[in-house]
């Protein structure tokens, strides 16, 4: 059973983070996109500081694994998440959300040049295909004028993912400890958000309803579960295996938007093709997975 474990990992994340999802959209109109990043953020600190805290000691960190963990929170939390919301507002969330999709070849093009991981064809053939599915699915609620100038911005936060995903596991590898690794990336967004939302033109500032808040608090939780748990996977997975596996997000929160929100989408020949993809796309990577396990059983 432990040699399962990643892969155990990898699927709490993808059910945790696509569960957040789904809370944050439901409750959107209770708190700006900043509020949001900011309460996500510190609620991210204060559980997964309060927990890291109690599991390892500030003593066990090395200046160098302090380092890569801020890069993380440079990288994702901050310039990740600006030029997304930059990119909501610039040319949609369809749109924003497809482009954002090159994350994890990106990811796996970088963790086997820089962290020297083993990818094979079929691996890479499968996060294709995740790919493929996502844009699929974001280009099925596309519309509405943009500039084709604006992509940069989700591109940028698609590179910005990818570098963070690199320096979560380079910093895991110095120092196991994801709680408290997590908690050292917020607190540097947590600090970086506001000067980098100061200098975004045309962004809603702070704006946030008791609701809100009490809706942001639990969607925090649920965030830190799956960051908590996407740590340990990239850890002991990789993160060519991981970051494709939870990239497929989008097709579970259309799931679960049908069954608990009942937000049934008309079946078209494209959702098809996107269900197909990317549920074909986790398969394959998985059974990539699957047959390393059994190999290193043997």
């Amino acid at each position: 059973m432990a040699h399962y474990l990643p892969d155990l990992y990898a699927l709490n994340t993808l059910l945790f983070l696509s569960v957040q999802v789904l809370i944050v959209r439901a409750g959107v109109r209770h708190y700006s996109a900043y509020s949001a990043s900011q309460l996500m953020t510190w609620g991210n600190l204060a559980f997964l500081g309060a927990y890291g805290l109690w599991e390892t000691p500030l003593s066990a960190f090395t200046p160098e694994a302090v380092l890569y963990y801020m890069g993380s929170g440079v990288f994702g939390y901050t310039l990740s998440r600006t030029t997304l919301c930059i990119g909501y507002e610039r040319i949609g969330a369809a749109r924003t959300t497809a482009l954002h999709g090159a994350t994890p070849l990106l990811s796996a093009l970088l963790a086997v040049a820089l962290l020297g991981e083993k990818a094979g064809f079929w691996v890479f053939l499968g996060t294709a295909g995740i790919m493929a599915g996502v844009w699929l699915i974001a280009e099925e609620r596309g519309g509405g004028e943009w500039r084709r100038r604006d992509v940069v911005f989700p591109l940028l936060a698609a590179v910005g993912t990818s570098f963070s995903m690199i320096c979560r596991k380079m910093g895991l590898t110095l120092v196991d400890a994801p709680a408290m690794g997590m908690a050292v990336s917020c607190l540097t967004a947590s600090l970086l958000l506001p000067l980098a939302w100061r200098f975004t033109p045309g962004m809603e500032g702070a704006r946030c309803t008791r609701r809100g808040g009490a809706i942001l608090i639990l969607a925090a939780f649920l965030n830190s579960i799956g960051q908590f748990t996407l740590m340990r996977s990239l850890l002991t997975a990789g993160v060519a295996y991981t970051v494709p596996l939870y990239s497929a997000s989008p097709l579970v929160v259309l799931l679960l938007a049908a069954l608990f929100m009942r937000q049934s989408e008309r079946l078209t020949l494209r959702l098809a093709w996107a269900v197909l993809l990317t549920g074909g796309g986790a398969a394959l990577i998985a059974s990539c997975r699957v047959a390393f396990i059994r190999s290193r059983i043997a």
